[in-house]
């Protein structure tokens, strides 16, 4: 059997000492000549094994038959006690052949039993040399597992006891079916072959076996072999020969294979392979195996851990024993060194990972590996690329204290090299020294044996050379100059490469050798020999160990002597003076001080310039990847032949797109998505079409030529990578070679950036790359997606113009989608003020590469991608990967004017990606991000609103960085409670403004939970700069954090997460739905919001008056239309006109700034609102202004017309005369040539004088307006929704704004509501939800009287005849919102429309209104039209007849008649409004309260409950309704008979008017012409009507030979009688429809008057019976019992009987909802009181008077209304079962009678 020498290890060499504070472990080495050396190791063990007293190996003990089955297994035995399974699977697996199975024996554990795959691997081991495993020498043997052998059996055995025996074993032993027994009697033994192997390991378990009382034993087969010597990974186990080299590339194998990394060597490892989340292994606090321990370390040094580089896998305690603990050698068991694991686990990362690597070791404050040995090669290599892309803060020399701290590329910054070695093994930690001269707090920058594990032999590192830095810091260290480190690891005296030693001097000014006095002494020759190498550099020697004795003292003089006899700079430092032993700390302090001296004088040259100049050894640059992305960068740059000009910067010579072109497009973007018509959209469409066509136009060479290298370097995602890098570093070295500051260094990034912005232009417009020599966009679009998923962030939106190229972002994103196969997402989000830590964070979290460093780092909004390799077992994960969204900061000071658009646009966007948002705040103060979030909350509502498909359910945490104390949480519990509350009233105050009802906290729209979503997170930093490193409390915090918010992703089973096209698709409405929303984003906080919109609401109502005095000024100036006197000198500017409504303005405008500034004043927020005052009168100011002009225009229009109209009614005499002059011209000329011309000619002439005269005076609303309704009313629906354009505009956009011909009621189906959800409807004492199928039919009833009540308004409002202005049009409008709003308060149902339905029903009633104005409209340019064609008519006529000589009386008698039937229809038309509302007064209920009764008894006489109900719901509404239905049926009443009021009216005032005309002619004289005419004209005047002149009548009587004036006067009285015949025939049959009011409307004036006060009863709902303007107050007819309104008891809602004039002299109380939530007014939910008592009704309802003249009897209509329709209110809920008996006795003439009783008091 094996020897285990481990026992007798100490006793060979191996003894410890200690030193100082540390404790190292020293070996007594034995040297041997090559004589001894030849005997071989074998022999050599031999003799330790002879001088031990150990008996050899006793070889073999028994000798198998050849006739065994074949095998593949063999068994080994004499293992040591502490070897390993795996350990020993390699070696057998590496070198005889490929193992399928090991197997351990449970009773002998130093035993093993291997399978190869097949029978080759057993002949390798056979011709195998001996085999030895820890210096022991092992026994391999062939296995069968079928065969034993059986031994004790009796040597007399024949044939029947075999088979007796084969029994025994089948059935007694249970071994199953025996094949054969081959005896073999020498030995008292037989082999046995079963059939299978179970049966043979039955049998060896039984033990002892008694067969024929014998004792048998049953063992397996073994048979002896040779010897193999095998390798162990610890120092002591070690013999595979003497070739280090051969060690070394046996424990690198080794580690590969134990860590599985076997496939990802050499440089397989990725970067998304290390970011990537298994979320099994989450929340493992420990490594399941060392096939774990790769990546613990890596993900641990990605995620800033700074123990991460020395974790490695621990013992297991529980099997150490008393013996291992007394065991003098702590190094028996086989553990690997976590500095060999490093450099394995490193060289397995690709380029990439390693540059990563290195700037989070720098971070970590951790050593970097600067020179490796490569394993593929056993070269060293120089790791020159990672140290690229680390940049180090410092400042450039100590001296120049003026100067900044920059960020260096640690290649570029000016610093001396010190190198630090050790010769021999000195007990003192040349590693600890450096990290104590480096850092004060015991930074373990330099890997050494007091970090963990630190006395684990190490085979690998020995000869690598790890690198820091020690940048320079005033006032925290003595250096000048920047250092940078080298720290060469092992002897180096023994240092197998002179290529590292030579590279390494090259680059040193310095050297700092750390060794023992001892090595100095003994071989005094040799070191002086090995200082000879280091003749040109400065070296400091730090001598280990006690000076004591003369030997030692002589020695150090003569090395000092011939030191200056050569010339050496050799400084010496000793740990053991004569004053005693030094600390670490002293010693660190003299090296210090000596460090300083040797560096003075040297030159602080880069390590750029040192190593260019230095090629001794392999770089990884060298690499073909590297080689190739470096070759096409210099073509580029070759090729580009950029300049540098001060004038002109790079960004806009390389990127003129993002530099000039964005800020315009992110502008002209927000104009499109906030235009409010088709027309302001094409304008916007163009101007960006123009933008980029002229951009695509400039698209510069450079960033040509860069597509094409991407193009051409499409499949190679490493070239690539290298290729990009490589940009980065020439633009550097440009940059310091044209003085650029570093911050304006240009990068990749930039051309990336405006990459996408070009193929995003050409991709919208359609156009060809080829046209612009660049390549196809989908080939750049896979390019940046392969990108996207290797780990670069992708930018999403510039921050600078907010700017999202969304056509680029979707087809990346898309090849993305392809690549993953649509895998489902999460997103994480992150929010924060600016310089908070939020890229850190994230970096932290998941290892993602976001630009990271105080100020505006991050700019805009990036994403990046983290892969989910693992998913829980026990559950299907909803999301395959993590989206990760950094973004800028916020509140920047860079960008602070004042204005929070920029801020709130940003977190609304990437808020609302995210899924889950992690709100990162910077110490305890969430003040600024608190005022964010109340902006989020509202925008989100609007967005939701505006668009609903769009997802917003998010749920949230709180980050709080830099909180210190483990009670942080319990001290910030009422703070965090105060800020949860103010949210929920934001949220509710949001919910409001929006007009809904069921929205009460915060986490009603984003989920937060207060007991786990809030994280306290330690300070980032521990230490003082610059060797501050990441705290790893801080990365713990983060990892555990991540772990919680991953398992609350995995627990939302209520949401769907998205695909990557879906995100795309989300993030384009997200950002076209914040783009369009151009109100909300300007404030700071909730409360700036509210109090700007109660200052909205305000100047919109004094707006609103101020357009309504303005109007009625308008209308007032042109209503009496017979006192507006037309001259020729003002045709087109009435400037009496102008200087009345300027007057009236100045003195308006005047009193509404006075109130406008006693609002600020008064108002609760006048310490926010108060900076506004001044633009806010300035605003009113210019809209005065703006609505002078408009008045003007207004007025100008109906002047226009007025002409046409007074044109019409009075012909001026320069028309007549000018056609009289005419006619005599051209009778003179037929006279005179006896010629007569024809009809034809003669009517050219006329229309030749008709055009000349008429045009100056032909208003210009004959023609088409320019422009169309439909936009006047878009623009005053914008300027109603002045606050809500982001949600009326897609409604105006979605729906086309055309008219509709049909009447609103009706329609209500055709608002979709069914389907939008959007009514949230509140019925007495139930709680706020959607409505149900069955209550659509009752809102669908409201809505519908809402309808028709505009409809009648419509009709009425289209019956005067007037002309339809923009004024007139917002007037109506605002008319309508104001009758939707009460119609919101009457309502009996409380049901709410939100914002968004409100808008939807306010545009279908707009498109209603829209088609009458149209009608209305055309109608009023018709009549124009007519009274127009009519004059040419009458003109044309008197031209004609003009020229007849016999005519001219006929002539004079005609224009009479049109002269006096224009002035009476004119007359009539004008007072006929007047007359009917006369009519109509005597006809009608003379007050509001006999119209309240008349109203009431036809709802008793109509006996139907729908119309009760209709009165119950709105009784105002139906009283207008009820009043117009009488205006109507009083004018229809007499049609046929021609007695209803308007023709009657009509007839009257006709009568009236030729009776007046008729007393003017009979009075007229008739002496002359002149002298008749003059005095008809004034006897008409006397009689009221005006008559300017009658010169064509004059004219016409003049020149009639031998005129009889009295015939004359005797036929004009006659045609009088045909004129009133004429004019009586024209009012007869005409319908109310068809008539058009001049001047006021009669019967809007009556219905206005029948409605009266609008206020209703509080409780009961009953109208004030008052007049619109009392001064008293309010009181009812008859207050109706509550029940009737569906109020009812609690519980088992009995319907309440009593009215509330009777409970207000109560003590009863009613909850909160009764009468509407009146005691929190605006807030629609019960105040903390919940009950109230009637009898205070005065306290919240002061101006109404209830109880005072209301008696018990005075409701009879109500008490039979109830029994009547019992069973309607049943069906309704309602309990009647307290209704008393005598109610069912009241009859119908019981009501009517009650009715007739009026308190006239009230």
């Amino acid at each position: 059997m094996g020897v285990d020498l481990q026992t007798y290890r100490g006793r060979i060499g191996t003894f410890k000492c200690t030193f100082s504070k540390d404790v190292v472990k020293s070996q007594c080495h034995i040297y041997f000549s090559d004589s001894i050396k030849c005997i071989g190791s074998f022999i050599f063990v031999g003799l330790l094994l002879v001088m031990a007293g150990i008996e050899s190996n006793p070889g073999p003990w028994t000798i198998v038959p050849d006739d065994l089955p074949e095998t593949k297994s063999v068994f080994v035995s004499g293992l040591p006690d502490d070897f390993e399974t795996d350990y020993v699977e390699f070696t057998f697996s590496k070198r005889y052949g490929k193992v399928t199975d090991v197997r351990v024996d449970a009773d002998r554990r130093d035993t093993l039993v291997i399978t190869f795959q097949d029978s080759a691997g057993l002949e390798s081991v056979r011709k195998a040399e001996p085999i030895k495993i820890n210096q022991n020498t092992i026994d391999v043997q062939p296995f069968y597992a079928n065969v034993v052998i059986v031994r004790g059996l009796s040597s007399d055995l024949t044939t029947r006891c075999f088979d007796e025996l084969q029994t025994f074993l089948e059935q007694e032993a249970g071994g199953g079916t025996v094949n054969t027994i081959t005896p073999d009697c020498e030995n008292n033994c037989a082999y046995v072959v079963f059939k299978n192997d179970e049966g043979a390991k039955t049998v060896i378990r039984k033990g002892a076996l008694i067969f024929q009382k014998h004792s048998l034993t049953a063992s397996y087969v073994h048979e002896k072999n040779t010897y193999i010597t095998d390798c162990s990974p610890s120092d002591q186990k070690l013999e595979i020969g003497s070739d280090e080299e051969s060690v070394r590339s046996t424990h690198f194998n080794y580690i590969l294979q134990k860590c599985g990394l076997e496939k990802e060597y050499p440089n397989k490892i990725k970067v998304r392979d290390v970011v990537a989340l298994d979320l099994i292994k989450e929340d493992s606090k420990q490594m399941i195996s060392y096939k774990d321990l790769p990546w613990t370390l890596l993900r641990g040094l990605i995620n800033v851990n700074s123990d991460a580089r020395d974790h490695t896998m621990n013992a297991d305690e529980s099997k150490q024993t008393d013996d291992d603990i007394l065991e003098i050698d702590d190094d028996s068991n086989d553990e690997l060194s976590p500095l060999d694991v490093f450099h394995v686990v490193f060289q397995c990362c690709n380029s990439m990972l390693q540059e990563l690597l290195f700037q989070k070791l720098y971070l970590c404050k951790r050593a970097v590996p600067f020179i490796h040995i490569r394993y593929q090669d056993n070269l060293p290599c120089a790791a020159i690329w990672p140290l690229r892309s680390l940049k180090i803060h410092s400042k450039l020399e100590i001296s120049e204290p003026s100067s900044k701290f920059l960020e260096i590329g640690v290649l570029d910054i000016p610093c001396n090299v010190v190198t630090v070695a050790r010769i021999g093994r000195p007990d003192f930690s040349k590693s600890t020294l450096i990290n104590e001269l480096l850092s004060d707090n015991e930074n373990k920058v330099f890997y050494n044996q007091d970090c963990n594990k630190g006395k684990t032999k190490r085979f690998l590192s020995g000869g690598s050379v790890d690198m820091f830095w020690l940048p320079v810091v005033p006032d925290r260290f003595i250096f000048e100059k920047a250092i940078t480190f080298l720290n060469i690891r092992g002897d180096f005296d023994e240092s197998r490469s002179d290529n590292i030693k030579e590279f390494t001097m090259a680059l040193t000014d310095c050297l700092l050798i750390v060794l023992d006095i001892e090595t100095i002494v003994n071989d005094k020759h040799s070191f002086q020999c090995i200082l000879t190498y280091f003749t040109s550099h400065r070296i400091i020697l730090v001598i280990v160990g006690p000076i004591i004795g003369n030997s030692k003292i002589k020695c150090l003089k003569d090395l000092n002597d011939n030191w200056k006899k050569k010339a050496f700079d050799i400084r010496l430092v000793f740990t053991h003076p004569q004053t005693g032993p030094k600390n670490v700390l002293e010693i660190s302090k003299d090296v210090s001080c000596k460090l300083k001296a040797q560096l003075e004088g040297f030159e602080a040259k880069s390590l750029e310039n040192r190593i260019s100049s230095k090629r001794m050894i392999k770089t990884d640059e060298e690499d073909e990847h590297c080689l190739a992305g470096r070759k096409y960068a210099e073509e580029l740059f070759t090729s580009s032949n950029i300049n540098y000009d001060i004038k002109q910067p790079l960004e806009r010579m390389i990127t003129p797109f993002y530099s000039s072109a964005s800020k315009e497009l992110g502008s002209l973007m927000k104009s499109l998505q906030r235009a409010k018509n088709e027309k302001e959209r094409s304008k916007h469409v163009k101007a960006i079409t123009c933008t980029k066509e002229d951009q695509l136009k400039r698209v510069p060479n450079f960033v040509v030529e860069f597509t094409k290298c991407l193009s051409k370097l499409y499949a190679d995602q490493l070239r690539i990578y290298f290729f990009l890098s490589w940009i980065n570093i020439f633009f550097q070295k440009k940059g310091k070679a044209w003085h650029m500051p570093v911050e304006d260094t240009f990068k990749y990034d930039y051309i990336l950036r405006e990459i996408g912005y070009i193929y995003d232009a050409l991709i919208s417009l359609r156009k060809n790359p080829e046209d612009y020599e660049l390549p196809p966009p989908k080939q750049i679009a896979e390019t940046f997606s392969t990108l996207f998923i290797d780990g670069y962030p992708l930018e999403l939106i510039e921050g600078d113009n907010f700017y999202l190229p969304s056509e680029w972002i979707n087809l990346v994103l898309g090849s993305v989608s392809k690549t993953t196969k649509g895998s489902k997402i999460l997103s994480l989000s992150i929010l924060g003020v600016q310089s908070s830590g939020k890229s850190t964070f994230l970096n932290t979290m998941f290892g993602s590469q976001f630009s990271a460093s105080s100020g505006r780092c991050t700019r805009g909004i990036h994403m990046q991608l983290i892969p989910v390799n693992s998913k829980p077992i026990s559950s299907l994960s909803p999301f395959d990967s993590v989206l990760v969204l950094d973004t800028e900061g916020l509140r920047a000071p860079e960008l602070y004017n004042g204005m929070y658009e920029h801020d709130n646009e940003l977190a609304t966007i990437v808020t609302g990606i995210g899924d889950i948002s992690m709100i990162n705040i910077l110490g305890e103060n969430a003040g600024e991000i608190h005022e964010v979030l109340q902006v989020i909350v509202h925008a989100f509502l609007r967005l939701k609103i505006a668009n609903e498909n769009l997802d917003i359910f998010k749920c949230c945490y709180f980050i709080h960085q830099n909180v210190t104390g483990a009670t942080a949480r319990e001290k910030r519990e009422q703070a965090l409670k105060k800020l949860t509350t103010s949210l929920d009233i934001a949220t509710k105050e949001a919910a409001d403004l929006q007009g809904i009802t069921d929205l009460n906290s915060f986490n009603d729209i984003i989920e937060f939970e207060m007991s786990s979503g809030v994280w306290y997170l330690s300070n980032l930093w521990q230490g003082i700069f610059p060797m501050a490193s990441v705290n790893t409390e801080y990365s713990s915090q983060v990892r555990c954090f991540r772990k919680e918010l991953l398992e609350k992703a995995l627990e939302i089973r209520h949401k769907s997460y998205k695909s990557i096209t879906e995100i795309a698709l989300h993030i384009n409405e997200l950002w076209k739905g914040v783009l369009s929303e151009d109100f909300l984003f300007s404030f700071r906080s909730n409360l700036e919001l509210k109090a700007h919109v109660q200052l909205s609401e305000e100047m919109d109502r004094h707006k609103f008056e101020m357009e309504n005095i303005m109007h009625q000024t308008v209308t007032d100036l042109f209503r009496n239309q017979d006192s507006v006197q037309i001259e020729d000198d003002c045709l087109y500017s009435p400037n009496k006109f102008n200087e009345s409504l300027r007057a009236k303005l100045n003195e308006e405008e005047s009193a509404f700034l006075n109130k406008i500034c006693e609002y600020f004043e008064a108002s609760e927020y006048r310490k926010i609102i108060y900076p506004w005052k001044d633009g806010t009168l300035e605003c009113f100011k210019m809209f005065c202004r703006q609505l002078l002009d408009q008045s003007r225009f207004e007025c100008l229009k109906m002047y226009e017309n007025m002409k046409v109209y007074k044109w019409t009614q009075k012909i001026d005499n320069v028309l007549k005369d000018r056609l009289f002059a005419e006619s005599v011209k051209l009778a003179q000329k037929m006279r005179e040539t006896d010629f007569k011309p024809d009809d034809k000619n003669i009517r050219k002439r006329f229309n030749e004088i008709w055009e000349l005269f008429s045009t100056p005076y032909l208003s210009e609303s004959l023609k088409q307006n320019d422009i169309e309704l439909s936009e006047i009313f878009k623009n005053a629906l914008y300027d109603i929704f002045s606050n809500d354009k982001a949600l009326l505009r897609p409604h105006l956009e979605k729906k086309d704004f055309t008219y509709l011909e049909t009447k609103l009621k009706g329609t209500f189906d055709d608002l979709d509501i069914r389907q939008t959800g959007r009514i949230r409807v509140r019925f007495l004492n139930d709680i706020v939800r959607k409505i149900s199928g069955s209550e659509i039919t009752v809102i669908k009833e409201h809505i519908e009287q809402l309808f028709d009540r505009i409809d009648t308004k419509l009709k009425f409002y289209c019956l005067e005849e007037t002309n339809i202005t923009k004024q007139a049009v917002r007037h109506f409008l605002s008319e309508i919102k104001d009758m939707m709003t009460r119609f919101k308060t009457e309502n009996v149902l409380k049901f709410h429309l939100d914002k968004t339905m409100s808008i939807q029903i306010f545009i279908h009633i707009s498109r209603r209104t829209m088609y009458l104005f149209e009608k209305q409209q055309q109608r009023f340019v018709e009549t124009i039209q007519s009274r127009v064609t009519e004059l040419k008519f009458q003109a044309e006529k008197f031209f004609f007849s003009s020229l007849d000589e016999r005519k001219k009386k006929e002539q004079a008698l005609l224009e009479m008649k049109r002269i006096f039937t224009t002035s009476c229809r004119e007359t009539v038309e004008i007072s006929l409004a007047i007359s009917v509302k006369k009519e109509l007064n005597k006809k009608l209920p003379t007050s509001k309260v006999v119209i309240l009764r008349e109203a009431m008894k036809s709802l008793v006489e109509s006996s139907k409950f729908e119309c009760f109900q209709e009165y119950i719901n709105c009784p105002n509404m139906y009283l207008e309704k009820w009043i117009s239905k009488k205006v109507t049926h009083i004018f229809a009443s007499g049609k046929d008979s021609k007695q209803d009021i308007y023709f009657k009216a009509a007839s009257e005032l006709i009568q009236i008017q030729v009776q007046k005309i008729r007393q003017a002619v009979q009075k007229s004289p008739c002496d002359s012409v002149d002298s008749y005419v003059e005095g008809l004209i004034e006897n008409l005047k006397s009689e009221g009507i005006i008559i300017d002149s009658l010169n064509s009548v004059k004219q016409s009587l003049n020149n009639q030979n031998n005129a009889d004036l009295e015939s004359f006067k005797d036929s004009l009285i006659t045609n009088l009688v045909e004129i009133e015949s004429s004019l009586t025939e024209q009012f007869a049959y005409v319908d109310l429809n068809d008539v058009k009011w001049r001047g006021l409307n009669p019967i809007l004036e009556i219905i206005k008057k029948a409605t009266g006060c609008p206020e209703q009863c509080p409780y009961c709902a009953e109208p004030c019976i008052l007049d619109l303007n009392h001064d008293r107050k309010h009181v009812c007819f008859r207050h109706k019992p509550k029940g009737c309104r569906g109020i009812h008891t609690l519980g088992w809602k009995s319907i309440i009987l009593s009215t509330c004039s009777l409970d207000v002299k109560s003590s009863k109380k009613h909850s909160c909802e009764v009468f509407s939530f009146k005691c929190n007014e605006g807030e629609e939910r019960a105040c903390p009181k919940q009950f109230h008592s009637y009898s205070h009704y005065k306290k919240h309802f002061p101006s109404w008077d209830i109880g005072t003249s209301d008696t018990t009897d005075n409701c009879t209509i109500w008490k039979w209304y109830i029994v009547k329709f019992r069973k309607e209110l049943y069906d309704k809920g309602l309990d009647l079962s307290r209704i008393p008996l005598a109610w069912a006795d009241i009859t119908v003439s019981d009501v009517l009678l009650s009715l007739e009783v009026i308190d006239y008091s009230t």
